[in-house]
């Protein structure tokens, strides 16, 4: 379970500014050592996609506490980055992005992670994704809908990041994927999964029909990144293959790698010199949290 949690003062004054929102009180407690633990109990199992926790302290020392959801679309940003529409109140998101990692984001725009580790390491860049993304959409015609296109899929990829137990993506065009010797040993998926026309078909169309075709490819893509291997974009918003796996061509150490991380880690290490040859980007993110991105300006 990695339930989002809402700290506030008052919820209904900040859901006011989420239309549609609905908010179910599951019960009240003292704010002592034992109250997150009873909050998270009754209420974590609750919570998934759509059903977010809120905590409201309450001036005699209590917490009020129960779920909420909000009228959301797919293309409607998570909480947790449109948390600032309720600037004017006493607010703080909270979610484990992480098996180590939980980050805290402020109604008013500050941030924070809190690294449960002995090893305190950088966990990358929060533009990795966008960037990434970019690269999935670089073939498209520019439009609004590309546009539009390309942030839906940065929160579809960082969202199905946050729920894997890590994995590395790759972006290429289809001919030079095709002709990577060192990604020889994958599943092409036939026929690919088209991100770009079901989202375009859903924004022309709105109907519940196309709705439903993007969450199907939704849930097929975090089955995806829960499986072993690389899973590699082209150009055009598509998922072409899957279960990847790096192979040099040449025996022997490969830049390196050897002498850092896991089996996924050293993959990376090795994949990211085809960055610029045959590769657009590469992304990289590990079970604990830590993001590695390398595309062709990075």
């Amino acid at each position: 379970m990695q339930p989002t949690v809402l700290f506030c003062e008052e919820r209904n004054a900040v859901l006011k500014s989420f239309p549609g929102s609905v908010a179910y009180q599951i019960g009240e407690t003292q704010f002592d050592d034992s109250a997150v633990g009873k909050v998270l109990k009754e209420c974590a199992p609750l919570s998934g996609k759509n059903w977010l926790i809120f905590v409201e302290r309450r001036d005699a020392g209590t917490l009020r506490y129960g779920v909420f959801r909000y009228l959301s679309m797919p293309t409607t940003p998570p909480f947790h980055d449109v948390l600032h529409l309720a600037a004017n109140e006493v607010a703080l998101a909270i979610r484990r992005t992480a098996p180590n990692v939980v980050e805290v984001k402020g109604s008013k725009g500050a941030h924070t992670n809190l690294i449960f580790s002995t090893a305190r390491d950088d966990l990358g860049e929060d533009d990795s994704v966008p960037k990434f993304c970019q690269q999935c959409a670089s073939g498209l015609e520019k439009n609004e809908t590309t546009l539009e296109f390309q942030t839906y899929l940065g929160q579809l990829v960082q969202g199905c990041l946050t729920r894997s137990h890590g994995t590395m993506l790759a972006c290429s065009d289809i001919a030079d994927f095709a002709n990577t010797p060192e990604l020889k040993d994958r599943v092409l998926l036939d026929p690919a999964l088209d991100f770009f026309s079901v989202y375009a078909n859903y924004r022309r169309s709105n109907s519940a029909e196309s709705l439903l075709d993007m969450q199907h490819l939704e849930e097929l893509l975090l089955g995806l990144m829960n499986s072993d291997g690389i899973i590699v974009f082209d150009l055009q918003g598509k998922v072409i293959a899957y279960r990847a796996f790096f192979r040099p061509v040449e025996k022997g150490d490969v830049s390196g790698a050897a002498a850092v991380g896991g089996a996924r880690r050293r993959a990376f290490e090795g994949i990211k010199m085809l960055v610029g040859k045959t590769l657009r980007a590469v992304l990289f993110r590990s079970q604990d949290g830590k993001i590695l991105f390398k595309g062709g300006n990075a």
